[in-house]
């Protein structure tokens, strides 16, 4: 029902965070066993019949990070998997997480062009706060890729004659997490996002303004960087807030402004229904976050096109190393602890021991003969994805465990390092 006979009902879907999960993931379940959540053939089912409903009264956007976490993005800069993919599923416009940047400008310049090599209708990019080096060394690939998509500063779409303006940005916290955007940086979120929000007002005539914000929300208030936002921005209807995975059972309201998440990895579609008219701006009517489970049929069309990116990493990255994606190399009796134990518990976990154990094995292997004696293993827990859990461990759930990073050949995953501290070093550590 419309508030108005001059009012709309709009739909925003949306999602972020999605970090190459393009198949389900099995997830925890307190007190039973695991259960699937996610997948983008799944999404796709999902999305079809919201949209097959709603018509073109639906938006479908996405906040950012929507590569680096499995398998699937070792053929990032060749395959693009992810931007073809979700151009297959219908998003209209989507942004830039830090992530999205891990495999360096020269990278992610790569993708975008490779998803350009298609030919089809991508999705809009829009990236507000990129800022390319003065001398274009180091990134000058990446400006050109940019140019060419091409990823915007803003769009503007319209949808039942209300016109709405998107932007996306890359909040501090996240730009303190993008080491390898170098020499690219990013100007201050909360100023770029007011020099947004009233050009298009102005410029673009838009009657909402959506920030697609990888910036996240925080429990802790003064760290709730997109609640600061809207604070900051008054003129910003709509923040999808992507970053922190928070999941948000209900929308945060700050003065008008509407702030949605729905968690990681795809395990939710969000859904914001909205009542907008000329003289109240927009209300939320309906907020839900829909949950991918097994209980969704896989989309065919969508599946076969995972399948064959399965085999292109068989035949490619895992062939150098004569493993297979689904191939079954241990079995664990139990399940380790959750990252959400980890981080509410820092400290010495069993994950943590297994990977730091896995590492001397590893040089002691390479080294043979020549093996000199491991004092200390240490492995960051942000970089530690996934656990394992009770059953069968295949070669695609290694990798998530332990999925970031680049070496310097080029070959995606991080270098073990090894170097030299003294007893103090070690002491004060």
């Amino acid at each position: 029902v419309l508030p108005s006979p001059a009012g709309e009902r709009l739909v925003i879907l949306f999602t972020h965070d999605l970090h190459s999960y393009l198949l389900p993931q099995r997830v925890a379940s307190p007190g039973g066993p695991a259960v699937e959540r996610g997948g983008y053939g799944r999404l796709m089912t999902l999305i079809r019949e919201i949209r097959g409903r709603e018509g073109d009264r639906s938006l479908l956007v996405d906040a950012g990070d929507f590569s680096m976490g499995t398998l699937f993005h070792t053929a990032f800069m060749t395959d693009a998997a992810e931007l073809r993919l979700m151009t297959a599923m219908g998003y209209d416009v989507m942004t830039l997480g830090n992530h999205d940047f891990d495999f360096h400008p020269q990278g992610l310049a790569k993708s975008l062009q490779a998803a350009r090599r298609q030919g089809t209708q991508l999705p809009q990019l829009v990236a507000s706060n990129v800022v390319f080096s003065a001398d274009g060394r180091g990134d000058a690939d990446l400006k050109t890729a940019f140019r060419e998509y091409p990823v915007a500063p803003y769009t503007v779409v319209e949808r039942r004659g209300v016109r709405i303006g998107l932007f996306g940005v890359i909040g501090r916290d996240a730009q303190t997490d993008t080491p390898f955007a170098k020499p690219v940086t990013f100007a201050d979120h909360t100023e770029t996002a007011k020099q947004m929000a009233a050009l298009l007002r102005e410029k673009g005539k838009a009657d909402l303004v959506v920030c697609l914000s990888h910036t996240g929300t925080s429990p802790v208030k003064k760290r709730s960087e997109d609640e600061l936002l809207a604070k900051a921005v008054p003129g910003i209807d709509v923040i999808i807030s992507g970053h922190t995975h928070a999941v948000l059972p209900a929308p945060i309201v700050v003065g008008k402004t509407i702030i949605v998440s729905a968690g990681s990895y795809g395990a939710y579609l969000g859904s914001l229904s909205l009542d907008y008219t000329k003289e109240g701006g927009a209300v939320a009517a309906k907020y839900e976050l829909i949950p991918v489970t097994a209980q969704v049929p896989d989309d065919p069309g969508l599946s076969r096109r995972i399948s064959l990116f399965k085999q292109d990493i068989d035949g490619g990255y895992l062939a150098a190393c004569g493993y297979r994606f689904d191939q079954i190399i241990a079995e664990s009796g139990f399940d380790m602890e959750t990252l959400e134990y980890a981080y509410a518990k820092p400290g010495e976990t069993g994950i943590g021991d297994m990977i730091t154990d896995a590492y001397r094995y590893a040089v002691q292997k390479a080294e043979g003969a020549r093996y000199r004696h491991i004092d200390v293993a240490v492995e960051p827990l942000g970089l530690i994805r996934s656990s394992f859990l009770k059953g069968p461990i295949t070669v695609d759930d290694v990798f998530r465990v332990l999925s970031l990073g680049l070496g310097t050949d080029g070959i995606p995953g991080y270098p073990l390092v090894s170097y030299y501290i003294t007893g103090k070093e070690l002491k004060d550590l």
